[in-house]
């Protein structure tokens, strides 16, 4: 993971460590499966979920209602998820020399823990949806307007590549193409703006 994570809060009082603890025994479970459902390793997962909580305790103080306390620790994992990804797309960029199979593995592994939303903790999962809608929708209208009519006729018009062609007076291969590189100009971006960064 590479990164100089926070240190533990430590409770001051009794009652402070024992309502850390219940909070920790309540939630840990869900927020390590948000981190594994995202394609982390067991000991990714695990450190942080640990960041997560140390978050937490460290800003318990600053909530005004322990009614929200759900919403508020998994707001929390998916802020450190989204820096998670940042850091691994600034630590990319930043490398002198990443073997070409590498760097694609890497990659690919890093825009599907970016782009899937499978098994999300409910709380989460409509802040998630919404945020992925407006990527995808910002991302499409990004694409070249070839390129992009190509794909919304195929994927959300359900339309067959010589319908696509005969529609737009291309040849089957230009509309391949076409969709092809759509998909992956428009995974990418949305990628990058689930990770905070720039389309």
């Amino acid at each position: 993971m590479g990164k100089q994570r926070n240190k533990q809060a430590q409770p001051k009082t009794a009652t402070e460590a024992a309502e850390q603890r219940e909070v920790f025994d309540a939630y840990h479970g869900r927020v390590y499966g948000f981190f594994k459902s995202r394609r982390f390793s067991d000991d990714e997962a695990l450190e942080l979920t640990q960041e997560t909580f140390v978050r937490v305790f460290q800003n318990m103080g600053k909530l005004r209602s322990k009614t929200s306390l759900d919403s508020w620790i998994l707001r929390i994992a998916a802020n450190i998820w989204k820096n998670e990804i940042r850091y691994r797309h600034a630590g990319k960029r930043d490398a002198q020399e990443v073997s070409l199979e590498g760097a694609g593995a890497e990659a690919d592994a890093i825009e599907r823990a970016a782009l899937e939303m499978k098994d999300v903790p409910s709380p989460l999962d409509e802040v998630l949806a919404s945020e992925r809608a407006i990527a995808v929708k910002r991302c499409l209208e990004a694409l070249p307007p070839r390129m992009r009519r190509c794909l919304v006729l195929h994927v959300f018009q359900d339309r067959k590549y010589q319908e696509i062609a005969d529609l737009l007076q291309l040849s089957i291969q230009s509309v391949k193409s076409h969709i092809h590189q759509a998909r992956q100009h428009l995974e990418a971006c949305v990628a990058r703006r689930l990770a905070g960064g720039a389309p």
